[in-house]
C-alpha cells in the first residue's frame, strides 16, 4: 500500500512541475518523448518524492443517531389509496356489514349474508387465502374488480363486506356462477 502511495505522490508532484528536468542528459530538454510525458515518470528528481506515512490512516465509526420512538396511530385514522380505513369493529360481522353498507349494499341482503352465505363459504369466519379470498372466498378475479383499493386486505371482514356490495351493484346475480350460488 505505502509502495502505491509513493507512486501516486510522485507522479502527481513530477506533473505539477512539468515533468522531470533532462537538462544535464538532454541539452534541449525534450527526453525520449518530449517534455513531460511517460517517461518523465521513469526518473524523477530527489526532492520530489516524499515519503510514506509511518502509520495507517484510521477513520472513526460514526457515531450512532437516536431513534426517535414509534407513535401509535388509530386505525381509523390511517388513509391509504385515498381510501380511509375502516374503524375497528367488536365482531367479525359488524365489521363486514359495515363495509357492505359503505359500499351501498342492498339492505335487505346484508343479514342474508352474515347468516347464510358467510358461515356456509367460511364456517369458522377465520378464513385464510388460498385459491380464494376471504370469508366470501373470492375468485383473485372477481377480488380485483370490486375491492375498495389496490392494496385492499382480502382477509379484513370490512374490505369483504365491501367487495360483496360492489359486486352486487355491478349487477352479479348472487344465485348464478358469478355469485354465491352453492351458498345462497
Amino acid at each position: 500500500m505505502a509502495g502505491w502511495l509513493l507512486l501516486i505522490t510522485v507522479a502527481v508532484a513530477v506533473f505539477a512541475r512539468g515533468g522531470v528536468d533532462y537538462a544535464d542528459r538532454d541539452p534541449e530538454g525534450a527526453g525520449l518523448w518530449g517534455r513531460g510525458s511517460v517517461d518523465s515518470l521513469l526518473v524523477a528528481r530527489p526532492e520530489l518524492v516524499v515519503p510514506a506515512a509511518a502509520s495507517p490512516v484510521v477513520v472513526p465509526a460514526p457515531t450512532p443517531q437516536p431513534v426517535a420512538p414509534a407513535i401509535p396511530i388509530p386505525v381509523a385514522a390511517v388513509v391509504v389509496s385515498g381510501a380511509p380505513a375502516p374503524p375497528r369493529f367488536p365482531s367479525t360481522a359488524e365489521a363486514f356489514l359495515a363495509g357492505y353498507r359503505a359500499a351501498a349494499g342492498p339492505p335487505e341482503w346484508g343479514s342474508h349474508f352474515v347468516e347464510v352465505v358467510v358461515p356456509c363459504e367460511c364456517p369458522s369466519w377465520d378464513c385464510g387465502e388460498g385459491r380464494h379470498y376471504g370469508l366470501l372466498q373470492f375468485d383473485p378475479g372477481t377480488w380485483a374488480k370490486c375491492r375498495r383499493s389496490p392494496d385492499a386486505d382480502p382477509l379484513d371482514p370490512f374490505e369483504q363486506g365491501w367487495c360483496a356490495a360492489t359486486w352486487l351493484n355491478m349487477g352479479v346475480d348472487p344465485v348464478g356462477t358469478g355469485g354465491w350460488a352453492n351458498c345462497w
